[in-house]
């Protein structure tokens, strides 16, 4: 029963990331080009089911800064208030004009309004990042470190800010042995309970 608010400028445009979550809950592809493909009556009846629980944002890419995406998603919340926000990827946003400072300061403001629009609408906030660079052995094969919030560009920040970081890691990616680990890192809180 969640509703989500989505900022994804990588799943574009907006109808094809509302066919990937169609294909999630259906269990079924939407393309074409797949045998076991949904129907045009099953895939309308998803696309009905989830028809206000998720209010997608297309933001142009010249307005990409974390004041222009809050501002629009701050817009919805008033009109029909949701339970989660998702930012995907977040290297897309741009560092904002009217911040000054240097890059890490500007995104520890930018994180610090993600997590001040949190708490005023009391909502879950998901900022999807990628690492930096995949991790790479000496002889130029996959190492089986797992990436984490450090391989992110600014990542002690996110360690820092974030109250739960959770990273995905597969092994032997196409491979015989392939398998996937998430790994949630939970900041301490010093907020005394008793």
């Amino acid at each position: 029963g969640w509703k989500f608010a989505i900022v994804s400028f990588e799943t574009q445009p907006v109808w094809l990331h509302q066919c990937v979550i169609v294909s999630l809950l259906s269990g079924k592809p939407y393309s074409l080009q797949r045998e076991d493909h949904m129907t045009d009556d099953e895939l309308r009846y998803w696309c009905d089911k989830i028809k206000g629980h998720f209010f997608f944002h297309t933001i142009p890419y010249e307005a990409r800064t974390i004041e222009n995406v809050l501002a629009m998603v701050r817009e919805t919340y008033d009109k029909q208030p949701f339970d989660a926000l998702l930012v995907d990827p977040f290297s897309e946003l741009k560092l904002s004009a009217v911040t000054r400072g240097t890059s890490l300061e500007i995104l520890q403001n930018a994180l610090s309004a993600i997590r001040a629009f949190t708490y005023t609408t009391q909502t879950h906030s998901w900022v999807i990042c990628h690492p930096t660079k995949e991790p790479i052995e000496a002889r130029g094969k996959r190492s089986d470190r797992v990436i984490d919030l450090q391989d992110i560009s600014g990542g002690r920040l996110f360690q820092n800010v974030g109250d739960v970081g959770i990273t995905i890691h597969r092994h032997n990616k196409g491979e015989s042995g392939d398998h996937t680990e998430v790994f949630v890192k939970i900041r301490i809180s010093t907020i005394d309970l008793h």
